[in-house]
């Protein structure tokens, strides 16, 4: 692909991002958190609410401590421009990880681009500036380190502890990479050894003989199995590391988890037109899913996971973008391959019927040329001539074969 090519589709995803990006408005949480943020950088951890006058010693966990403090920092420097201009930078290098992922999943670059751009239009509910825009970047750096291992224990996958150590003290949506992970670890490790076997011959057997895949080996899907479990141990064991320790996991998980009477938490109706970029990706990737059966097991269980999120927690709907970019992508290839093959197809018979009708016209003017008199015996050369044949390829591998004289 031209250089040309490459930057106008870099332009493309990255100019659909800035559209949806640039007009900020301030969350309403935003001055709470520039607050919290300049009290952690001036006065250390504070262990009580002392914000609330009606009890103003109950104990307090903040759970967005480190990335408050980040914004706290920003807009002392640079002001509400530096807090525009770190949402852009957090927003884009996750963008970035999206059509990496996307790319290496369908191999095609328009379709990585094309998929990405609509995954920042799904997101665009989520992106404010707050606290959530480095979850999103950690969710597509967990999903990105679990694509490039191809869903099992190993290589850049064991970074993923270290990753999770430095998210919990920014924001606790680790515990929804920590879950998206485990999910595609586990299910990596349990199919992998069964897909292995079904593309390598068993010993002693040439390699283009046909094999019948059977069961998957024991030992190394017990291997592969054992190394997840451990690896996601170390990935629970890495949200202990932050300044409230046991705490901070179990405040999230019985306090934040469960839902709250807050809007963003409400389910995702479904009688409306509410979120349709999100309904609309969501149905195209479920008859993708359905129709061309081409899906991976690892990574649909993990699209379907922050489905299922996403419907039951508006919320999570950017995290369902992320993690749906490299499936949609797919889809849009196989689309875009159907189209390819029927204009070929039409182009083709276009060519076909030109051809028959050239051939047929050209041998009945070499007959009339040669008919032979009324009475006259017919020489044995003509009566024994080889057809003429034309062939025209129908792409495929196949071809249409027209004889004439």
């Amino acid at each position: 692909m031209r250089i040309s090519h490459r930057l106008a589709l870099h332009a493309l995803w990255i100019a659909t991002a800035l559209r949806v990006l640039v007009p900020s408005a301030a969350d309403p949480d935003l001055w709470g958190h520039l607050l919290f943020g300049d009290v952690f950088l001036h006065a250390g951890i504070a262990s009580t609410n002392g914000f609330a006058y009606t009890t103003p010693a109950h104990p307090w966990i903040d759970h967005e401590l480190c990335a408050e403090a980040v914004m706290a920092a920003v807009y002392a420097a640079l002001g509400s421009r530096g807090l525009v201009l770190l949402k852009v930078m957090l927003v884009l290098a996750t963008l970035a990880l999206v059509r990496r992922a996307a790319l290496r999943r369908c191999h095609a670059t328009w379709a990585a681009t094309i998929a990405t751009a609509f995954s920042a239009v799904i997101m665009a509910p989520g992106f404010m500036i707050r606290p959530q825009l480095f979850t999103l970047l950690g969710v597509a750096l967990v999903l990105e380190l679990v694509g490039r291992a191809h869903y099992r224990p190993r290589g850049v996958a064991w970074m993923l502890p270290l990753v999770v150590a430095v998210w919990i003290n920014l924001h606790g949506g680790a515990l929804a990479g920590i879950g998206l992970a485990a999910i595609g670890l586990a299910a990596g490790a349990w199919h992998g050894p069964a897909r292995r076997r079904e593309l390598e011959p068993p010993a002693g057997l040439d390699a283009r003989s046909p094999v019948i895949a059977g069961p998957a080996p024991r030992p190394r899907q017990r291997a592969d199995l054992t190394r997840a479990a451990i690896l996601i141990l170390l990935l629970a064991a890495a949200t202990l590391v932050n300044v409230y320790g046991a705490r901070l996991p179990w405040f999230l998980v019985t306090k934040v988890t469960p839902r709250v009477p807050i809007s963003e938490w409400a389910p995702v109706p479904l009688a409306d037109l509410s979120f349709a970029a999100f309904k609309a990706a969501l149905v195209a990737i479920v008859g993708w899913l359905v129709l061309a059966r081409r899906g991976r097991l690892a990574e649909t269980l993990v699209v379907l996971a922050a489905a299922t999120a996403a419907l039951l927690h508006q919320r999570h709907i950017p995290l369902f973008a992320i993690a749906a970019a490299p499936l949609l992508a797919a889809a849009l290839r196989d689309v875009g391959a159907l189209l390819r093959l029927g204009r070929r197809q039409r182009s083709c018979a276009r060519l076909l019927r030109g051809g028959i009708a050239g051939l047929t016209a050209g041998s009945y003017r070499r007959r009339s040329r040669h008919l032979p008199r009324a009475g006259a015996a017919v020489p044995d050369a003509e009566r024994h001539r080889r057809p003429r044949r034309l062939a025209v390829r129908l792409g495929r591998g196949g071809a249409l074969v027209a004889a004439g004289r």
